[in-house]
């Protein structure tokens, strides 16, 4: 709304009736058509509409932060939006998408998504991609636009296994020797490393049998899911690890022995994942020190392959 006085403006009689006020303002000469005028007043309360409100010109461009091309199960992914506008877009919302089990899934993580930021904390194993939409209005208008992608595997490797699991290893190994220390025949301890969304956790397996038997038991409890997994829920299972000894033969007669690394039984297993036993440095034979030294041997995939 803009006052102004009639001395400011010049007023033209127009031949088929009505007036013609004409006044300036930042953009030069302005014309407005009344109908009529009372000439007595001094001064008129004039309306301007802005047309170009409803024809505002925004231009709005976004795009993700690079995040690492790799990433353990249950580490955090910090997606950023940078945003790039001319004009006053207003009324911007975030929209952040995941692209895995084959389709685009809205996240709805609740940890820390403020205006442009989402920390997202990786569910889920294998190849997984990322983009932000953003909605907005430009004067009445609704806009939307959506970023290019960026990508990241979600892996479990060997070194992890190492690193959050070797007291595992040690505490599995010390069972082995304890046992066959207190019994009779051959003793295997061990434990599978499963992700439930959350965090690897380990669960524990042993197995004893005499000394004529070739394979103690048999791993049970492997585990993958399947169909549409979604990358908001927590509660999938993937097995991601596994750790196993080998048994001493202390308790067996001389005539038996066993190999140092993993046995034929053991490589020829397939697996999506690392894997670890535990044996002697050296061939041995029923009777021997159970003190020998030992040795870890990985095989199977150094990282999963979900």
């Amino acid at each position: 709304m803009l006052s102004i006085a009639l001395n400011e403006v010049v007023v033209t009689a127009q031949a088929n009736g009505g007036y013609n006020l004409t006044y300036i303002d930042i953009s030069g000469p302005q014309t407005l058509l009344f109908p009529t005028l009372d000439l007595l007043y001094d001064w008129y309360l004039i309306n301007f509409s802005n047309d170009d409100d409803d024809n505002e010109t925004c231009n709005l461009s976004v795009s993700l932060s690079s995040i690492d091309s790799e990433i353990v199960p249950g580490g955090s992914v910090i997606l950023t939006a940078n945003i790039q506008q001319t004009g006053s877009p207003s009324d911007l919302k975030y929209f952040y998408e995941a692209y895995y089990s084959d389709q685009w899934w809205e996240l709805s993580d609740p940890n820390n998504c403020v205006n442009n930021n989402l920390e997202y904390k990786m569910k889920v194993l294998g190849a997984i991609k990322f983009r932000v939409k953003v909605t907005y209005k430009c004067g009445q208008e609704d806009k939307e636009i959506t970023s290019e992608e960026v990508s990241t595997n979600s892996k479990f490797c060997l070194s992890d296994l190492n690193s959050q699991f070797g007291s595992n290893m040690d505490a599995a190994w010390n069972s082995t020797v304890s046992r066959t220390n207190a019994g009779t025949g051959k003793y295997e301890d061990g434990f599978i490393v499963n992700f439930n969304g959350s965090i690897p956790t380990a669960t524990s397996f042993q197995a004893q049998s005499d000394c004529d038997i070739v394979e103690l038991s048999s791993i049970t409890g492997i585990q993958s899911p399947t169909g549409n997994v979604s990358p908001n829920f927590i509660g999938y299972i993937w097995t991601v690890g596994l750790f196993h000894t080998h048994p001493p033969l202390t308790n067996c007669p001389t005539n038996y022995s066993l190999l140092k690394g993993p046995s034929s039984i053991d490589l020829s297993s397939i697996s999506n994942f690392p894997k670890v036993v535990r044996t002697y440095d050296q061939t041995v034979s029923g009777g021997h020190d159970i003190d020998l030294p030992t040795m870890d041997t990985a095989y199977g995939p150094n990282c999963t392959t979900y």
